[in-house]
């Protein structure tokens, strides 16, 4: 197969409410968004590819601690990632791919660069 390839992927997760917790009546975990865009040149057995992950928590909270009188309150985390990535077929169940990852969290928070290998055996 020759040409290119493109994915998007949109996703919501609604995380459970009301969880029991020994401080907080109403502790909840909250809700995360993210997309996800790849766009890929196949070669025959070799695909190259570029994407780019961009993912948002809301904060939550719960109600406020009969013994604390404070309430839970977690950050808004969101992160950005850009990936390079290769992969190569070599046997029709045998695959190798290696790739660049770079990973933002944020203006206060440090990038992380991450380079990686692998391979993979489908049954």
């Amino acid at each position: 197969m020759w040409g290119f390839e493109h994915s998007l992927t949109l996703c919501y997760q609604t995380f459970e409410n009301d969880v029991d917790h020994p401080l907080f009546p109403k502790f909840t975990l909250g809700d995360r968004y993210f997309f996800d865009y790849e766009i890929a040149k196949v070669y025959g057995d070799l695909r190259l590819s570029l994407a780019h992950l961009y993912s948002q928590s809301e904060s939550t909270k719960g109600t406020p601690s009969p013994i604390t009188k404070t309430a839970y309150l977690t950050e808004k985390p969101r992160y950005s990632e850009l990936r390079l990535t290769s992969t190569y077929r070599i046997t029709p169940r045998f695959l190798v791919d290696a790739g660049i990852r770079y990973h933002y969290d944020g203006k206060d928070a440090p990038k992380q660069e991450t380079v990686y290998i692998g391979a993979a055996y489908i049954f």
